[in-house]
C-alpha cells in the first residue's frame, strides 16, 4: 500500500511538472507583473503562472489544515479526559466497600 501511495504522489508530481513545463513553453512572453503594489521583476509569463498556481495550491492546503488541526486537538483533549475517567473507574473498582 505504501508503494502504491508513493507511485500516486510521484505521478501527480510528474503531471504537475508537465503542466508547468507546458505553460512555460507555450507562454514565453516576458511580462512585468505587479502584486499588491509591489513590482515583480520581468519574467516569463509561464513561470509566473506556474508560480502563482503553486502559491494558490499551497495556500489552499494550509487553510484546509486549520479545521483538521482543531479537531485533532479536540481528540487529544478528549482522549486525556477518557484516560482520567478510566483510571478513576479502575480505582473505584479496586476500592474496598465500607458500610
Amino acid at each position: 500500500m505504501y508503494k502504491l501511495k508513493w507511485i500516486f504522489y510521484l505521478s501527480l508530481f510528474g503531471v504537475a511538472a508537465a503542466i508547468g513545463a507546458w505553460l512555460a513553453l507555450d507562454n514565453d512572453v516576458e511580462v512585468a507583473a505587479s502584486f499588491f503594489g509591489f513590482s515583480l521583476p520581468t519574467a516569463n509569463l509561464g513561470v509566473l503562472l506556474s508560480g502563482f498556481f503553486l502559491l494558490g495550491g499551497l495556500t489552499g492546503i494550509v487553510i484546509s489544515l486549520i479545521p483538521y488541526l482543531a479537531v485533532k486537538k479536540q481528540v487529544v483533549m478528549l482522549n486525556r479526559k477518557l484516560g482520567g475517567c478510566e483510571k478513576e473507574i479502575a480505582k473505584l473498582r479496586t476500592a474496598s466497600l465500607r458500610s
